[in-house]
């Protein structure tokens, strides 16, 4: 006989003679129809919320691209003010140019190392970002398909 029906306890297909055996007897079994109707409705609600996750995610990359900015603008204003200063007191101490130089030279050295630093680990969260949305792309995906020819 065709197993047109689904055990809820045991979750197998199930015909109708299997309720006599002793494996599913006493056990509640739905149409295959219906169990693809309530699977569709949760698939179609997980979804929805893959994507909205999708649209979080969305909101993290902008987050990043403007953190990533804010690093680099405050790098080459805070370099700026570094070579200013140096300068003036350049001016104000001419036999101590090259020691200023040298202080320069590390102080915006130390302030790339900090920056860099940032940057790397914005670039690691944006990776796992792009992990994280690639598989929710392929749930997504899958999900529609699955929809689509259920």
């Amino acid at each position: 006989e065709r197993m047109d029906m689904r055990c809820l306890q045991c979750q197998v297909p199930v015909c109708s003679f299997c309720f006599q055996d002793e494996d599913h007897m006493g056990h509640l079994a739905l149409p295959f129809s219906k169990v693809m109707d309530q699977k569709k409705k949760e698939l179609t609600v997980l979804a929805r919320l893959v994507e909205n996750r999708r649209k979080d995610l969305d909101k993290s990359f902008s987050l990043i691209d403007q953190i990533e900015t804010k690093i680099q603008e405050s790098l080459i204003s805070e370099k700026a003010k570094i070579i200013s200063f140096v300068d003036d007191l350049k001016i104000k101490h001419p036999q101590r140019q090259d020691e200023l130089d040298l202080k320069m030279m590390s102080l915006i050295a130390d302030l790339e190392l900090k920056s860099v630093g940032k940057l790397d680990k914005l670039i690691q969260q944006r990776k796992q970002l792009e992990a994280d949305l690639s598989c929710l792309e392929n749930s997504v995906k899958a999900s529609r398909s699955f929809l689509k020819n259920a």
